[in-house]
């Protein structure tokens, strides 16, 4: 949960592109955010890295073929884990979907820090609402 400016929160990135993905953790260490980024690998395999490091927020592309499985897995095995959607560019309909698939937010570069911090939050109620 986030609590203080101080304190380390751990994230993992997964499936985004590499430029994205560089983006994103630039802007999450600005936030303290000890972050795992996995570029490629199974839903499965993403969910145990997350697991075995403590996690509290995975962050996955905006590609519904993405996001959709990833969303389901992580209610079947995860529930507690909130699922941050994001996109190089705004996109009204894909962040419905993402949010009715149940996406703790969407957010889309540039990640602002003001943006980044308030997603963040948001995902660290989810978590808590979820345990």
């Amino acid at each position: 949960m986030l609590t203080t400016e101080s304190q380390v929160t751990k994230s993992v990135i997964f499936g985004l592109d590499a430029e994205l993905a560089d983006e994103l953790r630039t802007a999450l260490f600005a936030q303290n955010q000890a972050v795992l980024a996995i570029p490629s690998a199974t839903i499965g395999q993403c969910l145990d890295l997350a697991r075995g490091m403590g996690a509290e927020v995975l962050f996955c592309p905006s590609n519904p073929l993405c996001y959709r499985p990833l969303l389901r897995a992580v209610r079947m095995h995860s529930p507690d884990l909130p699922v941050v959607v994001v996109s190089r560019q705004p996109n009204a309909p894909q962040w419905v979907d993402a949010m009715e698939s149940g996406a703790a937010d969407y957010c889309s570069a540039p990640f602002e820090p003001v943006q980044l911090r308030w997603v963040l939050e948001t995902a660290s109620r989810s978590r808590a609402v979820a345990a």
